[in-house]
């Protein structure tokens, strides 16, 4: 029987377990880790490299992913689905064995290359593997995995350190690995009939590599370092443009990124995100660090901002019949950007904790809103020949908000702790729980250095209030102009 069935159904159970499990999984292990930062500087000390815990996983599985797509038009999807969970399955138990912070990061680099491969393969097999009539079901059920994974994996990996140490984040999804793997040997399709043979951009993937991790360093390190950091993301930028518009196929087209409203959209999800993910990451850290958090308490302060942002995107997709996309869009990004400026204030009072996390609630509900409205504005202004293209353009404009978001977040953090204490490896002493001298002082400068990130983020994501006005206004003009038609 073919035709609409539901996607566990008996003929698609294996594989549908197959691509929802692998996409949980890659999901889970880019933001999980947030709720053992704490634990994790404790542990292995280089406070001033938490960030790129982090960092190092989405720039690499962003630049996979990138890659990814030539390789599975060539030699399948297969294969390059066995590829990543080799890659990312290695990698998940380097990273529980990690004996210091440099080699957790460098390790964290190939998590997220393994990570990458396997979602994009992951969601190159949807139309694959199932009819025509399922595909969209399919997809939608692997957004909201992905959305749901990726926004609650702190809170998970929060209740595994109520019992376990952080080393265990990694070491529980293994069993998991084991089973996508042996699925996705049995269920996946290998290469389509007359494969393309691989035309990889490498030139134009090596440029966007030169961009990007010019802009996060840059963005990390926030001194005179950056300034030439970032003449050579320009130059990465410039060059790829250049590139683009003579290559044949490029990796990425820059009409996909430049046209309204693609511009616009990209661009006030990434200033949206910019503002918040680094408060999002950096809250276990202000709990424990700042406000003397039980180990309990400083892992579940994720929470907050993590059920905030499931809300608000459950909230965005229900108003969709209400209300326009550019709408919930703007609203939420508004949200986000005032409760950010509210939340940075509420540091410098100190005010309870309780308020806090009612108010990171709030921030977690503009992403939300904002986050999820701009794919639907997206789906409706492009030509469906062209929505796989455009949305990848997107999501990688989405993920230089993401990861520089961690970066610049980090940068602030400490730079303004390294103004106010001479010896930055004493926060690893307080978040372990010792009762070292001065710890005061430490307490003060870590609230200053994550209120001063709050309010910088509350300025960015203002930012993107501007281009969510930008992508309002060409609604209306396009409204306007199908009515003079």
């Amino acid at each position: 029987m073919t035709g609409v069935q539901p996607l566990l159904s008996r003929r698609y159970a294996a594989v549908s377990i197959t691509i929802f499990t692998m996409v949980a999984l890659s999901a889970f292990e880019s933001l999980a880790v947030i709720a053992a930062l704490p634990e994790i500087a404790a542990d292995l000390g280089q406070v001033e490299l938490l960030a790129w815990i982090v960092t190092a996983y989405l720039i690499a599985a962003t630049l996979s992913s990138v890659a990814a797509g030539a390789f599975i038009d060539s030699i399948g999807v297969k294969r390059i689905f066995l590829i990543g969970v080799l890659v990312f399955g290695v990698a998940t138990i380097l990273a529980a064995l990690a004996p210091s912070m440099e080699l957790l990061v460098a390790v964290r680099l190939l998590h997220g290359a393994g990570g990458g491969l396997v979602f994009t393969a992951s969601l190159a097999a949807v139309p694959l593997a199932y009819p025509h009539e399922m595909v969209g079901r399919a997809y939608a059920a692997g957004a909201t995995v992905w959305g749901v994974l990726a926004v609650a994996g702190p809170a998970i990996a929060a209740l595994v350190l109520t019992v376990l140490e952080w080393r265990w984040i990694f070491l529980v999804i293994l069993p998991l690995v084991a089973l996508g793997t042996v699925l996705g040997w049995r269920t996946l399709p290998g290469p389509v009939d007359a494969a393309e043979p691989i035309t990889l951009d490498l030139r134009g993937l090596a440029l966007l590599a030169v961009f990007f991790l010019g802009l996060i360093l840059a963005l990390d390190s926030l001194g005179f370092r950056s300034v030439v950091l970032a003449a050579v993301a320009l130059a990465g930028a410039f060059g790829y443009w250049r590139h683009a518009e003579g290559a044949p196929a490029p990796v990425l087209k820059i009409g996909h990124f430049l046209a309204e409203p693609y511009r616009s959209l990209w661009m006030a999800v990434m200033f949206l995100l910019l503002g918040a993910i680094g408060a999002y990451v950096f809250t276990p850290v202000y709990v424990r660090a700042a406000r003397s958090g039980s180990e309990a308490l400083t892992a579940w302060s994720v929470l907050f901002l993590t059920v905030g942002w499931a809300v608000g995107a459950n909230i965005s997709g229900r108003l969709q019949d209400r209300a326009t996309g550019d709408q919930i869009m703007l609203a939420g990004i508004s949200l986000a950007a005032a409760t950010l400026l509210v939340s940075g204030l509420l540091v410098g009072l100190t005010a309870p904790l309780w308020l806090m996390f009612i108010v990171m609630a709030a921030v977690g509900i503009g992403v939300g809103l904002g986050t999820n409205a701009a794919f639907h504005v997206l789906r409706v202004a492009t030509p469906d020949a062209v929505i796989g293209r455009v949305t990848a353009a997107h999501d990688f404009g989405r993920n230089i908000g993401f990861t520089s978001g961690t970066a610049i977040g980090g940068g602030i953090l400490f730079a303004v702790m390294s103004g106010r204490i001479t010896d930055i490896e004493l926060v690893r002493d307080v978040l372990a729980g010792a009762d070292v001298s001065a710890s005061a002082d430490i307490a003060d400068a870590v609230a200053a250095g994550f209120g001063a990130m709050q309010l910088a983020g509350g300025a960015m994501a203002a930012i993107g209030v501007f281009f969510a006005w930008r992508v309002r206004n060409w609604r209306l003009q396009s409204t306007d102009s199908e009515r003079v038609a």
